[in-house]
């Protein structure tokens, strides 16, 4: 497993808004809460999260995690963009099991709702996972 600084995303903030820092290979960059990306030194993200690491701050929380290598990309959503996201899927998923009765079970048909359904159950859940964590 690799250990080095681009391996790394970094999360702080509070209760109502999360901003990510990580190392690309141009240098640091923040995310902030609203989606704009910043770029800084690393002794200006020093600054951002020795007081969150101090405890200087109270109400700041701060997390370290390493980055899947299967999946080195950052996807970097705002909390609407996956909170739209997440009402549309619900509702998606209740149209599809509203349809569900309808088709004849052991259909390719079926099978194929039935696939949407559990998918779109996946998808939900790890959406509020994250709306979840950056709250």
């Amino acid at each position: 497993m690799k250990l080095t600084n681009d391996c790394y995303i970094i999360s702080m903030g509070t209760k109502n808004f999360t901003e990510k820092y990580f190392r690309d290979e141009d240098g640091w960059v923040k995310i902030s809460s609203k989606g704009r990306k910043f770029r800084m030194t690393a002794e200006q993200l020093l600054n951002h999260l020795l007081p969150a690491i101090a405890y200087i701050k109270p109400g700041l929380i701060w997390k370290v995690e390493h980055k899947n290598q299967k999946n080195l990309a950052i996807h970097n959503f705002t909390k609407d963009e996956l909170e739209e996201a997440l009402r549309s899927i619900v509702s998606m998923r209740g149209k599809c099991k509203k349809v569900q009765p309808k088709l004849k079970q052991g259909s390719s048909q079926h099978t194929l709702l039935k696939r949407r359904i559990h998918a779109f159950n996946i998808a939900s859940a790890l959406i509020e996972k994250e709306v979840g964590c950056s709250q």
